[in-house]
């Protein structure tokens, strides 16, 4: 199975985005993750609940004051669409990523894989 037979409609918002719309976007998505792109859907970072609460706890302003791109990582756990269960497996080890941002071979969006998704898919073929 590859990444993108398991990949989700990705969530995403651009780095100029209020903190506010980007945690509404979490919520009414029902996940704690954003991918942030750029021109032409280019992956430049992410931004996941904890950043946004320790960010808001640590600072004294609302969140529709921040930008997204002052709270975001620009460290991303990336993979390719062709990438397969078992190459993303190696990755994750024990404390691997939450979740993984799905690209094309250019770096651009195309989806989201969760790691429970990919331990599903796992556990699915180990029991084959």
């Amino acid at each position: 199975m590859t990444a993108k037979e398991l990949m989700r409609a990705p969530l995403a918002c651009r780095p100029g985005t209020d903190v506010a719309t980007a945690a509404r976007m979490m919520s009414y998505g029902n996940c704690g993750f954003l991918a942030v792109v750029g021109p032409d859907d280019l992956v430049v970072g992410s931004i996941t609940e904890h950043d946004v609460a320790a960010t808001l706890g640590a600072q004294h302003v609302t969140a529709a004051d921040l930008r997204v791109e002052e709270v975001m990582s620009s460290s991303v756990p990336t993979c390719r669409t062709e990438d397969t269960v078992e190459d993303l497996l190696a990755v994750v080890g024990d404390a691997g990523p939450h979740c993984f941002v799905v690209t094309d071979p250019v770096g651009r969006l195309r989806g989201i894989l969760p790691a429970e998704v990919l331990a599903r898919a796992a556990r699915s073929a180990a029991g084959r």
